[in-house]
């Protein structure tokens, strides 16, 4: 099947689009009032956030006069008055608001960066507050009012810029309010009385706005920072922490799971499942190195809160029950293979608590799940047409093999001709790992056809 045409210019694109719309309605496909509308849609699309020369022209000009606004500004700083501080401050939130509003529906490139500042200028007004006054306090609480004052910028916002920045800031201050030992939101110690209370309604905005204002790329992003935040959480929280590493490993897989398993019921697209997918066997990976452990000696510190291990077994129990029940199609086009890897990913989520018993079992065991994901990954993906697929497969196949033949010959690299051999075998091995690469990808292309 031939390669879709690229073009270099919008305008090439758009007037393409324009001619296949009016073949359609002249072969009574569709009317000429759909031909109409879709033409508009698209090239209303096509002209958000897309700057023409004398728009950027006008913008470095703006530049010019506002960094000559700002050095007057701050050379005289010291001369003005508190109150024309603030109102000045407040004039200009005004205007940038009003702007921001007047181009939301007419000018979407200018819209766009209107509405970034104006989502930003309340944090510096109250950065500009607590100068002028000399205030001093809780470090979160200035970010938790920006964000609540900035909410409504997110919500109504009807580009996906505003709000996507405003969850990821919501992520941001969740980690460094929560884990600090000395603000209102701190877990880390004893919770203040208000604790939970705040990270949970942080976390409510993050996923009210994930849900309704997001692009599924960003949603998938945002649910992997709120997963992490939970492991975080299990790792340094006074209240619910684990000690025990076969629990941490535990809550790691559980929540690598969960954020796989979401994506691929979520979206169907690759791009979207690259990311939770390496994630997933990045922990898995990790995980092949308690070969090394003794059992015993693994064991540190108090074995944590029961509240933490009952947590970290809900987790594993949804995990299971997301992979497991999941349609197959969200994991594989092919029945038998999406099977195989739900059964993978729930093998995955339960192997972590046989590390009770033998930590070194488990590593190996996990050795042996990491080879079999890599090549099933490699296998599912030439099938399939999925490259990225392939590619993951491919690469911690290499660094499995690459970690392994350190760990066990290492210690035998005593001298150059032992060098020599281990560099010739390794680049052997990647000759081979990159020509078998180049082999699926090859039957890959020819599987999307």
């Amino acid at each position: 099947m031939a390669a879709p045409p690229r073009y270099t210019t919008p305008v090439a694109y758009l007037n393409r689009v324009q001619a296949d719309l009016a073949g359609c309605a002249d072969a009574g496909i569709i009317t000429p009032d759909q031909a109409r509308r879709a033409s508009d849609h698209i090239a209303a699309t096509q002209a958000a956030g897309r700057f023409k020369g004398a728009t950027w022209i006008a913008l470095f000009a703006g530049l010019m006069v506002a960094v000559g606004v700002v050095l007057i500004v701050s050379h005289n700083w010291d001369n003005i008055p508190a109150e024309a501080k603030l109102a000045a401050f407040l004039f200009w939130l005004g205007l940038i608001g009003a702007a921001a509003i007047g181009t939301r529906d007419r000018a979407p490139a200018v819209n766009i960066p209107l509405e970034l500042i104006w989502f930003f200028l309340p944090a510096v007004g109250i950065g500009l507050y607590a100068q002028i006054f000399q205030l001093s306090g809780d470090p979160v609480r200035p970010y938790l009012v920006w964000l609540a004052l900035a909410l409504p910028i997110a919500w109504y916002s009807k580009h996906h810029a505003v709000p996507a920045v405003h969850v990821f800031a919501l992520i941001a201050v969740l980690f460094y309010g929560s884990l600090r030992t000395d603000t209102m939101m701190s877990m880390t110690r004893d919770p203040a009385p208000l604790a939970p209370l705040l990270c949970a309604l942080v976390l409510l905005a993050a996923a009210a706005l994930s849900r309704f204002k997001l692009k599924a790329e960003h949603r998938i992003a945002a649910v992997g920072g709120g997963l992490a935040w939970f492991y975080a959480m299990l790792a340094a929280s006074k209240a619910v922490h684990v000690r025990e590493p076969a629990f941490l490993l535990a809550a790691a897989m559980a929540l690598a799971t969960l954020w796989l398993a979401f994506t691929a019921l979520l979206s169907g697209e690759e791009a979207h499942r690259s990311r939770p997918r390496w994630i997933w066997l990045a922990v898995v990976y990790s995980a092949t190195f308690l070969w090394h452990e003794k059992d015993g000696a693994a064991r540190y510190g108090d074995g944590g809160t029961a509240a933490g291990f009952w947590l970290v077994c809900a987790l594993t129990a949804a995990a299971a029950a997301t992979a497991a029940l999941a349609p197959d199609d969200a994991f594989s086009r092919d029945a038998a293979r999406a099977k195989v890897a739900k059964a993978v990913l729930v093998l995955g989520a339960l192997l972590p608590y046989f590390g009770l018993a033998s930590l070194p079992a488990v590593g190996m065991t996990f050795n042996i799940l990491l080879a079999v994901s890599a090549l099933g990954l490699m296998w599912s993906g030439s099938l399939e047409g999925r490259a990225g697929q392939i590619n993951a497969g491919v690469a911690f196949l290499f660094l499995l093999i690459l970690t392994r033949f350190i760990d066990v010959f290492g210690s035998l690299l005593d001298s150059g001709l032992a060098f020599i051999a281990s560099g010739l075998l390794l680049g052997a091995l990647a000759y081979g790992l990159h020509k078998g690469r180049n082999t699926l990808l090859e039957k890959a292309a020819r599987s999307a056809q």
